[in-house]
């Protein structure tokens, strides 16, 4: 009798453990979720790590702490298998595979960029990633588990459509940004990605439909402005001159900060026009703020100059 007793404690000793330890988990994860929500980054990271420690199948903290890491600065790597333990443990959640494919995509992106600057003797914000070469069928695979889990995703939508784009794949890419902006219209990226693609194939009536639309859908406390500069591109492309300076003149009005490209484009827009003096204006002042990045346009723009100060003498 007194060994039954005792067994019947010890099963019932063993039993409580794993709740006891999911509990404290959820607790460490609430406390994690608070310190994220007041911007306390590194404590929101002790205890999501903490959460998980301790209970190794909470899933939630998992995906918490993923989300943590890109907030402590796009740490995409760390975030990448955060979000894959997220998904190892619980199979059936569509957030879950799409943030892990657009982490597989962004440490894919982040690594060749890395490799590309280091090859080039240039800074990482100074490169033009190529990612011809680079395998990105683990990022495909994962959003597309998630469309197939909830087809309603915009966002894996977009990253499907932009993995075709760099794969080269134009027109599967297409119907993915499409769908993108069918799931949710007022985000700016799916418009912008669409516009660029088909003013690439020289379709240019749908670029401006496809830019216009964004214009008209997109909050204005967005990137309006790319918006704006792939409809002021779509137009210079239709030869429409007004219509293209009067886009790159909202894009460079919509921007927080100054907008270089429009101020460029604008600048030899006029030019075209035979508008020296705005012209003059707008190229100087590029040639001011431009970027290491853009010495090409630089070099044009400072061409541009000698020009209108030739004709003028």
């Amino acid at each position: 009798m007194i060994r039954t007793a005792a067994a019947v404690l010890l099963c019932a000793l063993l039993a409580a453990c794993p709740n006891q330890a999911r509990n404290d988990s959820i607790e460490h994860m609430n406390k994690a979720a608070e310190a994220k929500h007041n911007k306390q980054i590194e404590s929101a990271v002790i205890e999501y790590k903490e959460a998980v420690r301790i209970y190794p199948e909470n899933h939630s903290a998992y995906y918490g702490l993923g989300a943590t890491y890109i907030d402590r600065g796009n740490q995409w790597k760390e975030a990448s298998d955060a979000f894959g333990n997220a998904v190892r443990i619980k199979d059936d959640e569509p957030m879950y595979h799409m943030w892990y494919g657009i982490a597989l995509y962004k440490d894919a992106l982040e690594q060749r960029k890395q490799q590309q600057a280091k090859n080039e003797n240039k800074k990482p914000e100074e490169v033009d990633v190529d990612l011809k070469g680079v395998n990105l069928d683990p990022s495909l695979q994962q959003l597309q588990a998630a469309l197939k889990l909830n087809n309603e995703l915009w966002r894996a939508h977009y990253y499907v459509g932009v993995i075709y784009r760099d794969q080269d794949k134009p027109q599967l890419a297409a119907q993915e940004f499409t769908a993108a902006i069918q799931n949710n219209p007022f985000e700016p990226a799916p418009y912008i990605a669409l516009g660029e693609l088909y003013r690439k194939w020289d379709y240019t009536d749908q670029a401006i439909q496809v830019a216009s639309q964004g214009q008209a859908n997109v909050p204005g406390d967005t990137e309006r402005e790319k918006i704006d500069f792939v409809l002021g591109m779509a137009y210079l492309d239709k030869k429409n001159l007004d219509a293209a300076i009067e886009s790159f003149t909202k894009s460079i009005e919509d921007s927080k900060k100054a907008d270089h490209s429009a101020l460029f484009e604008r600048g030899l827009t006029y030019a075209a026009k035979g508008d020296t003096k705005a012209a003059k204006k707008d190229l100087e002042e590029y040639s001011k703020v431009a970027g290491a990045k853009e010495e090409f346009n630089k070099s044009m723009a400072n061409k541009v100059l000698m020009d209108i100060a030739s004709k003028q003498n």
